[in-house]
């Protein structure tokens, strides 16, 4: 999978951009955001004409109190260019009269005024991060970084993470979080590529992860994620190993770890360093990581005693639309010729006994749909009450009737190209209904969070320091981050990396989304419609 990755990748590249790293590795997608263009002299828009194989860098002057949308953001370090011109600025990405090009934003203003917290959704379980990076984090008036800074977190200081902005489209809702620190409240950027590791998560009772991972197979050595290792060719080739192997069997834990790339600090035989805990190495399972998730199977599905082995399969099968607790996941990729096979392996309870499920990605009458309650969607019906059927087929029974007082949870989709219907599979939050509903039934609730009663936090002695920084050092940092600007191809094999690892965590779906864009893709544009309103 990395390899086909860096493939595309670098397929982008040579298409044209020789002078310009693939930008948008390093400027997700965000809030769209209007601003007022607020220097006298206007804003400066840069783009690449590529028309006749050319690669010129042109320029547009957008006037002075002209509205533009900033509709992503960049890390300048992607926009290298022969003369700098992006180098200590922050970039934004807009559309001008045809174009898409980048700006400074120091040349705009916001446009919509203060933002708040009313817009964003709160967290139902806040999370607690370790801030590691020495040039500490930067906190914004509001989601983007075209609002005011209200001050800066250093290195070493612990913080809380309370509201998540979903702005118009929750597909991009992981890149600014809301949080507070000596007094001050203020948002910062949790988006990371792999050479950027800056906010290590504690381990507390909603994490996903247990905080046990078993090493399998032919064992493994940790790594040190702040260093990265050459290949033969001189490029970038994953990162430097520490420490001796680790044997088959060998169960370690953790209490930190990156949530931004998946890995978590450990340690062994007196060496410390960090495993990959959402691995998808090729041709043998590395470790089995303990979880606390659930998987909602699409269609009847085998059962396995072992996993890694179609050959322990049972009699037993689990019926289409149930829903289990996964307590352990285990995930390898084979090459097959031009293609790849992605397998996972869910430890879950069946019938009495602990049984695995596997999802072979590339077949999706066997997939299953890996939930993450932490961006579940919750609707309410449009009508007093509405019933719930139980399959998605139309005219099928009802499974039960559901009123205006209940939230529904969502979780698949299924559409009918016959009927143009869509469906969703959705369930009453705190009561046993579900059951499958017309799309056009339900509204949106743009800022819902399931009720949650607290249990005391359990105080904990002891300095809880940056042990991230236990193997890192200012000179490696130094000597990559030269390389990166002197090499831009070892940056385009980290962005694989990174885009391999945001696809690790969405795999379990990957069948769900393909066969159902048309119904995403209209979901998206009713809540841009509806903005969380009652119609």
């Amino acid at each position: 999978m990395k390899k086909l990755i860096a493939i595309l990748l670098a397929a982008m590249i040579c298409f044209g951009l020789s002078l310009t790293a693939f930008a948008d590795a390093g400027g997700p997608m965000i809030r769209s955001v209007d601003c007022t263009v607020t220097n006298p002299n206007g804003a400066t828009l840069y783009y690449f004409n590529y028309d006749n194989d050319s690669e010129e860098l042109l320029t547009k002057t957008i006037p002075y109190k002209t509205v533009v949308t900033v509709s992503a953001e960049y890390d300048p370090s992607w926009l290298v260019t022969e003369n700098s011109i992006f180098e200590g600025k922050k970039i934004g990405g807009v559309n001008y009269r045809g174009e898409y090009g980048y700006i400074d934003l120091a040349d705009v203003t916001i446009a919509d005024g203060e933002f708040s917290l009313n817009d964003a959704k709160k967290l139902a379980h806040p999370m607690t991060y370790t801030v590691t990076n020495e040039k500490g984090l930067t906190m914004y008036a509001g989601p983007s970084q075209v609002f005011d800074v209200t001050g800066t977190i250093p290195d070493g200081a612990t913080i809380k993470l309370t509201y998540q902005d979903v702005g118009e489209d929750e597909n991009y809702a992981d890149s600014f979080f809301y949080t507070e620190y000596n007094g001050k409240g203020g948002w910062i950027f949790k988006y990371s590529d792999t050479e950027n590791y800056f906010l290590l998560r504690k381990l507390d009772k909603y994490s996903e992860y247990t905080g046990k991972v078993k090493v399998v197979g032919k064992g493994v050595r940790l790594l040190d994620i702040f260093t990265e290792k050459k290949g033969d060719d001189g490029y970038y080739a994953g990162y430097a190993e520490v420490g001796g192997v680790i044997p088959a069997g060998t169960e370690l834990t953790f209490d930190s770890y990156y949530d931004m790339g998946g890995y978590a600090l450990v340690e062994y035989g007196g060496t410390k360093g960090y495993i990959d805990i959402e691995p998808y190495p090729n041709d043998a399972p590395q470790v089995i990581t303990y979880i606390n998730d659930d998987v909602m199977t699409l269609d009847d599905c085998s059962v396995y005693s072992a996993f890694d082995d179609f050959k322990s399969e049972t009699d037993a099968v689990v019926p289409a639309y149930t829903v289990l607790p996964v307590k352990a996941v285990s995930r390898y990729s084979v090459e097959t010729g031009d293609d790849w096979e992605n397998y996972e392996w869910f430890l879950v309870d069946y019938n009495g006994k602990e049984v695995w499920l596997c999802d072979e990605n590339n077949d999706p009458e066997i997939g299953l749909f890996n939930r993450n309650n932490d961006y579940a969607s919750y609707y309410k019906i449009k009508g007093a009450t509405a019933e719930l059927l139980a399959t998605a087929e139309n005219g099928a029974d009802a499974a039960c009737t559901v009123s205006k007082e209940d939230v529904l949870k969502s979780y698949l989709y299924k559409y009918d190209s016959d009927t143009e219907i869509s469906m969703m599979y959705v369930e009453a939050v705190g009561s046993d209904k579900a059951g499958w509903i017309n799309e056009e039934n339900v509204k949106y609730l743009n800022n819902y969070s399931e009720p949650v009663v607290e249990e005391p936090e359990e105080t904990t002695s002891g300095e809880e320091g940056t042990e991230a920084v236990d193997i890192k050092s200012n000179e490696q940092e130094d000597a990559a981050g030269a390389l990166d600007a002197a090499n831009p191809a070892s940056v385009i094999e980290k962005a694989a990396d990174s885009s391999n690892k945001m696809i690790i965590i969405c795999v379990a779906a990957a069948a769900v989304i393909a066969l159902t864009a048309g119904v995403t893709i209209a979901l998206i544009k009713k809540k841009k419609g509806t903005g969380g309103s009652d119609e």
